[in-house]
């Protein structure tokens, strides 16, 4: 067998058409979105525990006089930025994976198949979704931390005087006969 019949041929564009490529398709785009879903999964996650651990910073916060809306802005910036780093961080190890594929295929003696050309500018659109499920994925923990009340760092003499609907507001001093 020479060389040249050894070397396999990549399929064309019109060969993609066929139906057993239609279903391997189709079930690469349902793992996409089990690995969004497990991706913002993961998200939701860790944004929770982030905001679980700052509700004394939160609460200062408050008590400096940062608005609730603030407070949200400032975790979906947050998210904003993990995300665009991330997606900065993942498309560069994409990028070079690429390219240590292509490596491994030349040094093999398989051409690379036509259009299979990674390129960070192309993957523009990719970048906003990842950076959106991000957000999305924060909305949820960044509600929760509006929620924090001002008054968690105040010493145990503290309490919470009940409003007209029954929850907590300002905190009022306790009597020490009623501690």
């Amino acid at each position: 067998m020479s060389r040249s019949s050894a070397v396999r041929r990549w399929p064309t564009s019109d060969q993609f058409d066929q139906p057993g490529v239609g279903f391997f398709s189709t079930a690469l785009l349902v793992f996409a979105f089990i690995s969004l879903f497990v991706g913002g999964f993961t998200i939701f996650n860790t944004f929770s525990i982030i905001v679980g651990q700052r509700t004394r910073e939160l609460a200062l916060l408050r008590i400096l006089g940062a608005s609730r809306r603030q407070i949200f802005r400032s975790v979906l910036a947050e998210a904003g930025i993990v995300g665009l780093l991330a997606s900065i961080v993942g498309l560069a190890l994409g990028v070079l994976a690429a390219a240590g594929l292509e490596a491994l295929l030349n040094v093999s003696g398989s051409p690379s198949p036509p259009g299979a050309r990674v390129r960070a500018p192309d993957d523009h659109r990719g970048s906003h979704r990842r950076i959106g499920v991000t957000v999305v994925s924060a909305i949820s923990p960044a509600r929760r931390a509006v929620r924090i009340a001002p008054w968690p760092l105040c010493p145990n003499t503290m309490s919470a005087a009940p409003n007209r609907r029954g929850a907590a507001s300002w905190p009022v001093a306790r009597s020490p006969s009623s501690a």
